[in-house]
């Protein structure tokens, strides 16, 4: 009887990293067609997606497990993007100080400068947004944004940019 590769060497084969490896992002967004889609392409690129229809839900996610990307809408029912950020920040904050991404890679990610020092351990955030994106993410000092209609490559690209420049927990 041939002998069946485990599920851990046969994703490594196929060039996803295994299951405890992968970066994990939590979306939060009351848009459930925009959680799906979004979801599934990360999924598909290897990510380890959660998501979360309301504020509430994702503080708890949050609580639950940290994770290496935030994306959100901070029109979030229940408790707003606005008061999730500032919970997740400082739930995630350590000592140090460091400034958001500095030059952008890609179209889809504008880098919001800060005028105040961040703690290093910041937690990465594209803002999900149809309109008046640069100027929600300006408002939360979010190292990015995250334009609706959802376009794939793009989202992609931020999503690489942000989670690459936080390897190491400090924006360069």
């Amino acid at each position: 009887m041939p002998s069946t590769p485990d599920s851990k060497s046969a994703r490594q084969r196929r060039g996803r990293p295994p299951r405890d490896t992968r970066q994990d992002i939590l979306v939060a967004d009351a848009d459930a067609t925009f959680c799906r889609a979004l979801g599934e392409l990360l999924t598909r690129a290897g990510y380890a997606v959660r998501t979360a229809a309301d504020g509430h839900r994702a503080r708890a996610e949050l609580d639950r497990r940290q994770p290496d990307l935030l994306i959100l809408s901070l029109n979030l029912p229940g408790l707003s993007g606005f008061e999730l950020l500032q919970a997740a920040r400082q739930s995630r904050a350590s000592p140090g100080t460091a400034s958001c991404a500095a030059a952008a890679s890609c179209d889809s990610v504008t880098p919001q400068p800060t005028s105040t020092p961040l703690p290093s351990r910041l937690l990465p955030v594209l803002v999900a947004s149809t309109f008046g994106f640069e100027w929600e993410a300006s408002l939360v000092e979010a190292d990015g944004c995250l334009r609706k209609p959802l376009r794939p490559g793009e989202a992609l690209r931020a999503v690489a940019f942000l989670l690459d420049n936080n390897q190491n927990n400090i924006f360069h």
